[in-house]
């Protein structure tokens, strides 16, 4: 999955090429995708922004961002052909299914595939004057699927909490359900889902070890089904989290301090994407700096949560790409 891809007046799908095509060298465009390498459709607003990218089972590719018009916000998913690159007319309005929850704004930070090929998407939506964590299941063809958080209707849960929410990563788990991830006010916040879209309220505890602020902004599994996600909060400065649970998703004693893993650099550290490798090492990328100027920050830790001394410099890779970004 990527996220935050951000382009105006034209959403852009990239696509490298496979290292065994005769038509150009591996991590070139792929001329047979779209045109020259670049997918691309356009929808009546002013500016998109795809946030996620996820496949179906038969190389679809999935897309969900937003549009931003002059007096609206709004979610969308789409889907594009798996060879062409070209907008899949079968699937919404040409190509494009809008995300409606609520009478405001809506942004979809994240979209997945799961085992049954049917696609949920999460972000949040202004269902009152606060925003509220959303997620949305679809069928594989893009219908509504009603049979999920059939309570609320229109196979959407919305988080009924009196506090502003959202959600910033979603995966799926092996029974069937999700985990989205995110925030709840200034805490760190994740839901579990059931199958049938029935949530349980999953807290991190952060707040009451003094981290302040805290956002979580991605999550992956391990091959053991251990759940690790990243993100950052506040102490002094803002500090990388890594934070994991086991297969019940609460913290788990066998990483770092009881499940939660600090990198603090001393300047300001977000965590935004998380993986583990075949080993059970886990790598996490984001940005370190200061005062609107940022290095890209890649750090590898291994399964007990301690920094990979084999891994760029003490573990961790710093890159300064030549601008602020």
């Amino acid at each position: 999955m990527i996220k935050r891809s951000q382009l105006f007046g034209h959403l852009l799908c990239l696509t490298s090429l496979l290292a065994h095509s005769v038509l150009a060298q591996p991590g070139e465009l792929d001329p047979t995708f779209g045109l020259n390498g670049l997918g691309s459709f356009g929808m009546a607003a002013s500016a998109e922004a795809a946030e996620a990218i996820a496949f179906q089972s038969d190389g679809s590719i999935i897309l969900a961002g937003h549009t931003e018009a002059a007096t609206d916000t709004t979610a969308w998913v789409a889907r594009l052909l798996p060879i062409t690159g070209l907008p899949d007319f079968t699937f919404g309005q040409g190509g494009v299914l809008t995300v409606d929850v609520g009478q405001g704004p809506e942004r979809a930070f994240d979209v997945i595939v799961d085992a049954q090929d049917r696609i949920l998407v999460t972000g949040f939506a202004f269902t009152d004057s606060l925003p509220h964590l959303f997620v949305r299941r679809l069928l594989p063809n893009g219908d509504v699927d009603t049979s999920f958080a059939s309570f609320f209707g229109n196979g959407t849960y919305v988080d009924l909490m009196s506090q502003p929410s959202a959600a910033y990563s979603l995966v799926a788990t092996p029974d069937g359900g999700a985990v989205a991830a995110g925030v709840l006010s200034n805490e760190a916040y994740r839901i579990r889902f059931d199958s049938t879209g029935v949530a349980t309220y999953l807290g991190f505890g952060l707040s009451a070890s003094g981290h302040g602020a805290t956002v979580i902004r991605d999550q992956a599994f391990s091959g053991d089904s251990v759940l690790f996600a990243v993100g950052d909060g506040m102490l002094a400065d803002r500090d990388m989290l890594l934070l994991t649970g086991g297969s019940a998703f609460f913290a788990s004693a066998q990483f770092g301090q009881n499940g939660f893993q600090q990198l603090d650099l001393g300047e300001d550290e977000e965590g935004h994407a998380v993986a583990v490798d075949g080993q059970g090492r886990v790598l996490v990328a984001g940005h370190v700096g200061g005062n609107f100027t940022y290095d890209l920050l890649v750090a590898r830790f291994l399964p007990d949560g301690t920094l990979d001394s084999t891994f760029g410099t003490n573990g961790i890779i710093r890159e300064d790409l030549g601008q602020a970004f």
